[in-house]
């Protein structure tokens, strides 16, 4: 059975009242069982750890089984495995360290949360060459960790195969991840395969993203996104899932801002991102999809396709893709086909497309196989050059236009 970790709040007789409850059911007759660790408390400040090695298999620092602890105002060099790695702990504080290359192929890690550990707070780092400079992953990969606050850090990320930036496996419960300066990185090989795929498969090659995300729970919110291949990869729904992903600037991507992964979830929300290059918006290339989809006030430019293009592959999905400004696109604004599966509600509303494709659709917007699609209020336009006159005379005598 998957393995959780809570705090005992109170004890009256064989009766355990935990800090929270349960993720998960369990029954009697599935053999369960529970361990009891006594946590120690551990604050670890102002060490230097210099390592041997930046792609060796060594951990830098390990705490596990710890409560109520910190790491704070330290600095890490050459931890190939990792630099600080927190096993199945409870109410940890990471803040103000400074991390550099943990480059291992398969581990890497700036921080990793892994084995179950609960409510981590990661705020004001500097992280720098690591495969993940921040992951939520587990040892014996079957216990979810949870509550993992990410914020104002800054993460810069690898150039070796796999090196997104945050990464959450689908043993991760929740992400929040805030207000951070994220810098995935670019190579030539990236630009070798970015010349003839028109989509980015398989995942591992060197495609990397600001975030991985396996979560059940995630929030990506306000955070500044410069250069790498892409935005945000959805790496597998857990199930029941809700994702927000809000306010973010994307600068200078080669790829796509969100991309949706294997798995059926349950909502995902696009709301008041900003994206000023790439290939595409949003794109759902794998075997996957939400049911409940909401792309608002979002600002999509300079992009060499659509802004949104999706083919539906799952029945029943509700779309909601309104108030969004498209420009400068190689492609319709909007692309979306139905695939002749059964749809739920699909709107296309209030949406301003300035100069898009008009090849396929003169309104810039695609929607076939989709049954009684709402669009309306959708706005084209194209820009046109308005030549300066220039006016001359006295000071006073008017103004130049």
């Amino acid at each position: 059975m998957t393995g959780e970790i809570y705090a005992v709040k109170s004890v009256n007789g064989n009766v355990v009242t935990l800090n929270q409850p349960l993720l998960r059911d369990y029954k009697l007759s599935e053999t369960i069982k529970f361990e009891v660790y006594r946590p120690v408390q551990m604050h670890i400040k102002n060490i230097r750890l210099e390592d041997t090695g930046a792609s060796m298999s060594h951990h830098g620092l390990v705490m596990q089984y710890c409560k109520d602890s910190s790491v704070t105002n330290s600095w890490f060099n050459e931890c190939g495995f990792g630099a600080i790695c927190l096993y199945s702990c409870f109410n940890v504080i990471v803040n103000n360290n400074e991390i550099y290359n943990s480059v291992r192929p398969n581990s890497g890690y700036g921080i990793n949360v892994a084995s179950g550990t609960a409510f981590v707070n990661i705020d004001h780092n500097h992280i720098e060459n690591c495969r993940h400079a921040i992951t939520g992953n587990s040892a014996e990969l079957k216990s979810l960790s949870r509550n993992v606050s990410i914020a104002d850090n800054t993460l810069i990320g690898a150039n070796i195969t796999g090196s997104n930036v945050v990464d959450a496996h689908a043993d991760t419960i929740n992400f929040v991840v805030t207000r951070n300066k994220i810098y995935p990185q670019i190579t030539s090989e990236t630009l070798y395969y970015c010349t003839f795929l028109e989509y980015r498969s398989p995942q591992e090659l060197p495609f990397y993203f600001a975030f991985s995300d396996g979560t059940q729970q995630s929030t990506f919110s306000n955070n500044e996104v410069f250069g790498g291949y892409g935005g945000i990869f959805s790496r597998g729904a857990v199930g029941n899932g809700v994702h927000v992903y809000e306010n973010n600037t994307f600068n200078d991507m080669l790829g796509n801002m969100y991309e949706g992964g294997n798995g059926t979830d349950e909502t995902l929300i696009i709301r008041n991102n900003t994206q000023n290059s790439g290939t595409r918006g949003v794109i759902f290339p794998f075997n996957g999809g939400f049911k409940n989809i909401a792309i608002s006030k979002n600002t999509f430019s300079n992009l060499s396709h659509q802004g949104v293009y999706q083919k539906f592959l799952i029945n029943g999905i509700n779309l909601d893709i309104s108030e969004n400004t498209f420009e400068n696109l190689g492609r319709e604004g909007i692309y979306i086909d139905g695939n002749s599966l059964k749809n739920g509600a699909v709107k296309i509303q209030n949406n301003i497309l300035t100069d898009v494709n008009t090849s396929n659709s003169s309104s810039g917007i695609t929607v076939k196989n989709v049954k009684n699609p709402d669009i309306s209020g959708n706005k084209i336009f194209k820009n046109t050059i308005v030549p300066v006159a220039a006016f001359f005379g006295s000071p006073n005598s008017g103004k130049a236009h």
